[in-house]
């Protein structure tokens, strides 16, 4: 039988406690000990993290915590159009309103967009085969824009806004695939 310092009563041998000095936990003086335990050949475990002691019970619940403070009704408050309550799946509203007021607005239809290379600045139908150099290696088509001038053109260039191709040179017409469907325009007499 082993007795407690300070003079106590006698106490029957026991296995060490997860706090015991010898069981590799806190020491007496409630650090934790950094050397790992050599004890029964088990590597060091920390001791589990103290919770905080409960509230006393007085025999009452306490109160729970107060929600929503408001006396409105949900219906009563304005509906948000803040970044938080919006739809990720649908667009803003006002990108929304630049859209029906771009759609809306009349387009001007004798604008010419200078970025634009001059053979695909207008429709295919604006355009009118005047030539074609028909006995050379390579076939050309000359087409005459809105504006007068004549465009030499061989098979795989482009023409019209809609990303047309030239696809064939013959004697008397030139094929156009423009949106995968093939146009033949027929050279002016």
């Amino acid at each position: 039988m082993a007795q407690i310092e300070g003079g106590g009563a006698p106490v029957q041998n026991q296995a060490p406690s997860v706090n015991s000095p010898q069981a590799g936990g806190a020491n007496p003086q409630g650090s934790t000990s950094a050397a790992p335990s050599t004890n029964l050949g088990q590597p060091y475990m920390p001791p589990p993290p103290t919770q905080p002691p409960p509230p006393p019970s007085s025999g009452t619940n306490p109160p729970l915590p107060l929600t929503n403070l408001s006396f409105e009704s949900p219906d009563d408050k304005p509906k948000s159009t803040g970044l938080k309550t919006r739809d990720p799946f649908k667009m803003p509203e006002y990108l929304l309103i630049k859209i029906r007021q771009k759609l809306a607005a009349p387009k001007p239809q004798n604008v010419i967009d200078e970025t634009v290379e001059p053979i695909r600045r207008w429709p295919l139908a604006s355009y009118v085969l005047v030539g074609i150099m028909w006995d050379v290696n390579h076939p050309k088509a000359m087409f005459q824009d809105k504006a007068n001038n004549i465009h030499m053109l061989r098979v795989n260039d482009f023409i019209g806004s809609n990303k047309g191709i030239v696809t064939r040179i013959e004697s008397g017409s030139v094929t156009v695939i423009e949106g995968k469907i093939p146009q033949v325009i027929r050279l002016k007499k």
